[in-house]
């Protein structure tokens, strides 16, 4: 990304945050709220309206929630939001070079990075020495009955 396309990208980051926080929290709060919205429907769909980001009757927006998220985005926010927020600045119409995720997720693939390295390390581990299922020799106890 360059310069310009990485502030728009901490732009709609911190939009998405804004949104995702306070979704998070009515889903906290009630359980009915979804909080897992493509964040193309949040800025170009009809759902990109005010209501989204509008407080309800006697609500409190979530700062401290939005500040934790917005700090810590990496680890907080889904990656498969993180990804198509990096893919609206790497497609858009006009761009010398566009991207699409399938292009992202096999360039990540194939030039793994530390993290993604210690990933399938870990999985290829779990694999290779998979942790025992428990013992078929524990019987049930002489008084269970069927």
């Amino acid at each position: 990304m360059d310069s310009r396309e990485r502030e728009s990208f901490e732009r709609e980051l911190n939009d998405f945050t804004k949104w995702y926080a306070l979704a998070f929290q009515r889903f906290l709060n009630s359980g009915d709220e979804r909080y897992c919205d493509h964040p193309n429907s949040l800025f170009d769909g009809p759902a990109c309206e005010a209501h989204l980001f509008c407080l309800r009757a006697d609500e409190i927006y979530p700062d401290e929630l939005f500040e934790q998220i917005l700090t810590n985005y990496r680890r907080l926010l889904r990656g498969k939001s993180l990804l198509q927020l990096s893919i609206r600045q790497l497609s858009y119409t006009g761009r010398s070079v566009r991207h699409n995720y399938k292009a992202i997720l096999e360039m990540a693939g194939t030039h793994r990075g530390t993290l993604l390295s210690n990933l399938f390390d870990r999985i290829y581990s779990f694999f290779l020495n998979p942790v025992p299922a428990p013992s078929a020799a524990i019987k049930a106890s002489p008084d269970a009955t069927d």
